[in-house]
């Protein structure tokens, strides 16, 4: 057990005081390095001199136990520090009292000993942080909830009219071009009631030929029966042409026999 020993005057024991200071961490009074080793110096100072070897073995395994707390502290630090660092450029989720904040982390500050990210213009603790996501998650989460509001603004298939198609198109062209990594945040059933406007929007878009007046039908008719005359008068050229030489043929052939 240690023991101390102090000064006497004039009979009376004098009450010596070791001062140290004190430094304010995270908001509460604690003890640096500096401070321990100053209550060490004073401690030692005090000291039984009989018991001098035995006090300074245990004032160095304090003090290793110190030091040793100390770099696990500063190593604690310095790693909340890299995954800060980690963050910056990424999008959060930050939780502040319940209200849920969305957006991109543009830098860090250093503030009273404590490391504040910077999200949309503002500062945030570290323990404000309550998910890190990744940049493709948040894009194709994001189009896919643009989408669906986009699809809940159009009325039912059956009543979709003219005036409602060039809202149909938008949706129609974001979702073909959506990959199927981005279709994965579409529920099913939205997917299902997408591809029924689109199948709407195609029919009613087809192109379909105008109805044509009975002077006209009338002009088609006349101008196919021209061609199928067409036809038959050069069918009849070319018979007539195919008999004058075989009749040609015939005759020569005749004449041949009667020499």
């Amino acid at each position: 057990m240690s023991s101390y020993t102090a000064p006497v005057m004039d009979g009376q024991i004098v009450q010596q005081t070791a001062k140290t200071e004190t430094k304010k961490s995270t908001g509460e009074n604690s003890l640096d390095k500096d401070a321990f080793l100053q209550l060490l110096v004073a401690e030692m100072k005090y000291q039984d001199p009989l018991e001098a070897s035995n006090n300074s073995t245990e004032y160095i395994s304090q003090l290793a136990t110190f030091s040793e707390l100390e770099g696990m502290q500063n190593l604690q630090t310095t790693a909340e520090d890299m995954k800060a660092s980690d963050m910056i450029g990424k999008s959060v989720i930050l939780n502040v009292d319940d209200n849920l904040i969305t957006g991109q982390v543009d830098f860090l500050q250093f503030e009273d000993g404590k490391t504040k990210i910077s999200v949309n213009g503002n500062y945030y603790n570290m323990e404000d942080v309550y998910q890190v996501i990744d940049n493709g998650y948040l894009s194709a989460y994001t189009k896919a909830k643009d989408l669906v509001a986009a699809v809940k603004d159009l009325p039912e298939v059956d009543y979709i009219t003219e005036k409602d198609l060039a809202a149909v198109k938008e949706i129609k062209d974001v979702y073909e071009s959506m990959s199927q990594y981005e279709v994965s945040f579409v529920a099913e059933q939205v997917c299902t009631s997408i591809e029924g406007y689109i199948a709407k929007y195609d029919q009613m878009t087809t192109t379909k030929e105008p109805e044509r007046t009975p002077e006209e039908q009338i002009a088609d008719k006349l101008d196919t029966y021209n061609a199928r005359l067409e036809e038959l008068l050069v069918q009849i050229v070319d018979n007539g042409k195919e008999d004058k030489k075989q009749e040609a043929e015939s005759d020569e052939s005749t004449e041949g026999e009667q020499e």
